[in-house]
């Protein structure tokens, strides 16, 4: 099993909406380490010509099973998109720089830069030490997961969506401002379990993005 395949199914919405959860699910049951989410399993024992370069590498190192951070990163939108914000929290911790699960002094990467990836099980000793830090497309999606999603907002084509399930109940968010298309967002988190969307002093219940006001402020509180 790959976990690409997996995310992306979600992401392009390939997949019926219906299976997203017991999809995603699978996948974490399949590929979950203690340092991430792995890139595939079972790794591949010896060199194919026909797959090349993924399976000339040593099992549980950089792409034949390791924790391979930016294909993670995908996933963690799409469990995000999934209503899943629960695991996506859990497994964006896990690769974050200096983890409970992979600190620093064991992963031989710098306590704040994200890594590319983690060997795994299978590299032995190596376990757990991280590689290809400062130049990997991994520090990018961490920061829309966290700008598009932790924060409670959802962009989309059609404008900005407020999604409070999409917050880290263990993150304690206060406020969050947001500049979208030359509208100030302001919204401000009353509770760690919100149940209701106030916007511009009014409730929303609405599916429909955030009411835009160009050069204006648009406020939203979420209780």
């Amino acid at each position: 099993i790959y976990l690409n395949p997996q995310g992306w199914a979600v992401l392009s919405e390939v997949a019926p909406r219906e299976r997203w959860t017991k999809l995603l699910e699978y996948a974490i049951d399949r590929l979950a380490t203690p340092y991430g989410l792995r890139l595939l399993t079972p790794p591949y024992q010896e060199f194919d010509p026909y797959l090349g370069r993924i399976s000339a590498e040593l099992p549980g190192v950089y792409e034949n099973g390791a924790t391979y951070n930016h294909a993670a990163a995908f996933f963690l939108q799409a469990l995000l998109k999934a209503g899943m914000t629960a695991h996506a929290w859990e497994y964006c911790k896990r690769i974050l720089p200096d983890s409970q699960a992979n600190p620093s002094d064991r992963s031989g990467a710098e306590p704040f830069v994200l890594t590319n990836c983690i060997f795994t099980g299978e590299a032995g000793r190596r376990a757990g030490t991280s590689y290809f830090g400062w130049y990997t497309g991994t520090a990018a999606w961490i920061i829309r997961l966290v700008h598009n999603g932790f924060s409670g907002f959802w962009p989309d084509y059609d404008g900005l969506h407020v999604r409070p399930e999409h917050i880290p109940a263990e993150i304690g968010l206060r406020e969050v401002r947001r500049l979208y298309r030359g509208t100030e967002y302001r919204m401000t988190v009353q509770s760690k379990s919100p149940k209701r969307v106030v916007v511009n002093g009014k409730d929303w219940n609405s599916p429909d993005p955030l009411p835009l006001r160009q050069g204006g402020r648009v406020d939203v509180r979420l209780e």
